[in-house]
């Protein structure tokens, strides 16, 4: 399934770490966001789809807690994950309840350290598609496609 995947935020830390880096499907390159806790990113996937999965990848200014939540209008969210106290960077994988979304977002609640929150990628996977063993996938603005 191709689309095209939008990201925005609340706020960026500097011009080269905008929100469009965290789906450019590049390893090197990530999203940052001012130095503040209550911030966020998120991905609108173009469409409603059906999404169980979502792993974020932070860089070393990492979220310590932060809900991931979804909505099919970008104004009603609900919050499908909650998690607290993380206590290091990872490539956190969330699995929930497949839903309909077509934007997920993360919204962070409390930093892990004195800097923003840094994302290296957002990567959201359908229901049906982790069944069969293949991510759903976007096409950025870049025109690279990439996992959504």
């Amino acid at each position: 399934m191709y689309g095209r995947a939008w990201c925005s935020a609340s706020s960026t830390d500097a011009a080269p770490l905008q929100a469009s880096n965290a789906t450019d499907g590049l390893p090197d390159t990530r999203w940052s966001s001012k130095y503040t806790d209550d911030q966020w990113l998120q991905v609108d996937l173009g469409s409603v789809r059906r999404i169980s999965t979502t792993t974020l990848t932070w860089e070393a200014a990492y979220a310590k807690d932060y809900d991931l939540r979804v909505s099919t209008d970008g104004t009603t969210w609900t919050t499908v994950s909650q998690r607290r106290g993380l206590t290091g960077p990872t490539a956190d994988q969330i699995t929930f309840p497949a839903t309909d979304a077509r934007y997920v977002r993360m919204q962070g609640i409390k930093r892990g350290t004195a800097y923003g929150y840094s994302l290296y990628g957002i990567d959201v996977r359908g229901a049906a598609d982790l069944a069969a063993g293949k991510p759903a996938t976007a096409r950025a603005e870049s025109g690279v496609d990439i996992p959504v």
